[in-house]
């Protein structure tokens, strides 16, 4: 028998084990690592799940697989036109989320490479949680070079973990401007799929 007959007779066979390995059926949860859209990241045995358009990586890998256990996580992902940072830390101090909003503008205000700080502040809910949502604008100068920045930033307390969702983008990029509000707030508490 020739090879050429060999497969012929067990193309559907090939076939068959190919689709299997494609779609995941080689004992790893795919799932649990990776879902398209949706990231999950955990801090202290709590999770959330964030909507962006890339992979946020924490240590060095996904962040999704990192430490779930961990006491605190950054977590970060970019392409062009848009960065999502994600932060979770346990509150060991017992910060509020109004103190920890107060920080995240006065780390802005006492930053010399900052000018033409704007301040928005808004109350929200996440899953009934009270949270605080913060939207700077400011041009930050680098290296000689002046950009104009905006962030939006949402910070809420679940389960002893203190969580800062941070968007930012150029603002002079309608691109990032558009990612933005598509991607801005949409946070879930726990692992959503």
């Amino acid at each position: 028998m020739n090879i050429y007959h060999f497969v012929q007779r067990n193309s559907l066979g090939f076939l068959i084990c190919f689709v299997l390995l494609l779609s995941g059926c080689s004992g790893n949860n795919v799932r649990d690592k990776f879902v398209f859209g949706k990231n999950r990241i955990s801090c202290n045995n709590t999770t959330i799940t964030v909507l962006t358009p890339f992979e946020l990586i924490a240590n060095g890998k996904q962040a999704e697989i990192s430490d779930r256990n961990a006491d605190k996580i950054m977590a970060e992902g970019h392409n062009q036109h848009i960065r999502i940072f994600v932060m979770g830390d346990k509150n060991t101090i017992n910060e509020s989320i109004s103190a920890a909003a107060e920080s995240a503008e006065t780390l802005l205000r006492n930053n010399k490479r900052v000018t033409n700080l704007k301040v928005e502040k808004a109350d929200d809910k996440f899953n009934n949680e009270d949270a605080k949502v913060l939207r700077f604008s400011y041009v930050e100068k680098a290296r000689e070079e002046k950009t104009a920045l905006t962030v939006n930033e949402y910070i809420f307390l679940q389960d002893e973990v203190i969580w800062r969702v941070i968007y930012q983008y150029r603002t002079e990029d309608p691109i990032g401007r558009e990612r933005s509000a598509q991607l801005a707030g949409r946070i879930q508490i726990g692992a959503v799929f």
